[in-house]
């Protein structure tokens, strides 16, 4: 038994109304459903801030990868980059407060750059520096040449410790 399509089928266009009530129909469905599946982020209590320890336990790696601690609080506050030089010292720009004393606060800004180095060989940071401070939003560091150079908006910044004390007396912008 065959069965033959009729001959004067017609495929009528799509009207701009139907095509409106569609969209408007799977966008709402959109919408709700990715609201209900998010739904229980909303329902589940913020944990707040966890120890070091604890939050390295949180982290998740491809095989064979390893996440290890190399500095916290207090040696690291509010760190926003960070930079090897050629020596292992780490060299972290913090940015406290941020963005409570924004441009126009009157408030002075506390952006610092903190020199971490292992003095024992261990492979944790346990000296901790004050490299430079008093500086306004850093936002990048780089080694080079002995010292950092530092995204300073809107300069861009060259330090350097002259005398082996740990802390930044050559600035250039």
């Amino acid at each position: 038994m065959t069965h033959e399509l009729p001959v004067n089928l017609q495929i009528l266009p799509l009207r701009a109304e139907h095509m409106i009530m569609a969209s408007t129909i799977a966008s709402t469905f959109l919408f709700w459903a990715a609201t209900l599946a998010s739904s229980q982020e909303f329902l589940t209590p913020p944990v707040g801030p966890l120890a070091p320890g604890e939050a390295r336990a949180t982290f998740k790696t491809q095989h064979g990868l390893v996440v290890d601690l190399m500095a916290s609080e207090p040696d690291v506050v509010d760190p926003v980059c960070a930079a090897f030089d050629e020596r292992g010292r780490m060299f972290v720009a913090e940015m406290r407060g941020y963005p409570n004393k924004g441009v126009g606060t009157g408030e002075i800004s506390s952006g610092t750059i903190r020199m971490l180095e292992d003095s024992n060989a261990d492979g944790l940071y346990d000296k901790a520096t004050m490299f430079a401070k008093g500086l306004r939003f850093p936002m990048g560091i780089l080694p080079w040449r002995g010292g950092v150079i530092v995204a300073v908006a809107p300069d861009i910044i060259y330090l350097k410790d002259t005398n082996g004390d740990g802390v930044a007396d050559e600035r250039k912008v």
